[in-house]
Formats: C-alpha cells, sequence, structure tokens
C-alpha cells in the first residue's frame, strides 16, 4: 500500500514538473532599495537619485550618472553613444554619460 501511495506521489509530481515546466533560477537584473547596502550594482544619478541593482540579467533603461559601482558583481554597463564599459567586483567610477543598459554576471 505504500509503495502504492510513493509512486503515486512520484507520478504526480513528474506530471506537475512537465505541464509546469522547470522552474530555474531568476535570470533578471531588478531594481533594490539600496538599504545602506554596496554590495549592489549602483548609478548615482545627475538628478539626485541613486538606483540599485541585483540578480544576474540585463536591463534596458535610460539614466544620466555621475558615478557607477559595480557592487560585489561584475557588470557590462551600455552607454547612449554606443560604448560599454566592463567592470569587475568592488570598481567605482565616477564619470558623466547617460547609461541605457546593464549586464550583471
Amino acid at each position: 500500500m505504500l509503495k502504492n501511495v510513493v509512486r503515486i506521489a512520484g507520478t504526480t509530481l513528474a506530471a506537475a514538473v512537465l505541464a509546469t515546466g522547470f522552474a530555474g533560477s531568476a535570470s533578471a537584473t531588478n531594481h533594490v532599495d539600496c538599504a545602506g547596502r554596496n554590495d549592489f550594482v549602483t548609478l548615482w544619478s545627475t538628478n539626485g537619485a541613486k538606483y540599485c541593482f541585483a540578480n544576474a540579467g540585463s536591463l534596458n533603461l535610460s539614466v544620466p550618472v555621475w558615478q557607477l559601482g559595480s557592487g560585489n558583481n561584475r557588470v557590462l554597463f551600455k552607454f547612449s553613444n554606443g560604448k560599454s564599459l566592463r567592470f569587475e567586483k568592488w570598481i567605482n567610477e565616477q564619470l558623466d554619460a547617460t547609461v541605457v543598459g546593464i549586464e550583471v554576471y
């Protein structure tokens, strides 16, 4: 009897996974509250705002910045002039540019 219950439960679980797809890890970079942390990707905007991002993936945006920080991430910053800049972990740079995309690795 117990074997039948286990077999039915296993079959039901397998069917549920096939029906819904395998839930892998998230692959989208998202905006988060900086909350005084320095391990996030950070953009310091020329309008005085500070924007933080977490999780691997990519994001299109348009933010005029005066400073960029990679936090505990490897990041590719893309700029409105078509150029890009790759940061290793824990890099902060001051520059006058508009960030139009980020890729966090």
